[in-house]
């Protein structure tokens, strides 16, 4: 994941947007059972992270509250990419 992040990587624009906002479901796991720590690391999972506008959330919980304050967006961005998904091709 921090490859993916490096500002070297051919993989950093996308990856800067949208890693931030996927830590935020770390805590669930392969299958979407909950899960409170890695299988073999002490240290609890940390699901904080940020949106591109440098808005940060520190769990899950906060995540959503701030979800709902970007409607729009995320209104916009789930219906292109069902469209994307249905018609085959981009919009």
């Amino acid at each position: 994941m921090a490859l993916h992040r490096e500002k070297s990587s051919s993989c950093y624009s996308c990856h800067k947007k949208i890693d931030p906002l996927g830590f935020s479901l770390q805590n669930f796991d392969a299958v979407g059972a909950w899960r409170t720590h890695e299988p073999g690391v002490e240290e609890p999972i940390d699901a904080s992270g940020e949106f591109a506008d440098g808005t940060k959330f520190s769990d899950l919980d906060e995540f959503k509250k701030l979800l709902l304050t970007h409607q729009d967006d995320f209104r916009r961005g789930l219906i292109e990419k069902l469209l994307t998904y249905a018609l085959g091709r981009g919009l």
